[in-house]
């Protein structure tokens, strides 16, 4: 995924139906889990690339918590409840 600034990303989002918004976090988590199997193998060339896999990961986070928000907005309003904090 290309790195972007937040609100592009949720830009991006907001013309998307529920399920293209629900691939795109499968798309976040996959991309998360590939990064986080690489931490552990660590040798320093990684550290090189650019964007770096540090930022790229810091950024999917950003951006599966932007998605998630919107998501929850969405689901409320596709099936009509309101949730209860």
């Amino acid at each position: 995924m290309s790195m972007m600034a937040p609100e592009v990303f949720i830009d991006e989002l907001d013309g998307m139906t529920y399920q293209e918004m629900m691939a795109v976090r499968e798309g976040l988590v996959w991309e998360l889990r590939l990064l986080e199997g690489t931490f552990s193998s660590h040798d320093g060339a990684a550290s090189r690339l650019d964007p770096s896999p540090d930022l790229v990961y810091r950024m999917d986070l950003i951006y599966l918590s932007e998605l998630l928000q919107l998501m929850e907005t969405r689901s409320q309003e596709v099936t009509g409840v309101v949730a209860q904090v």
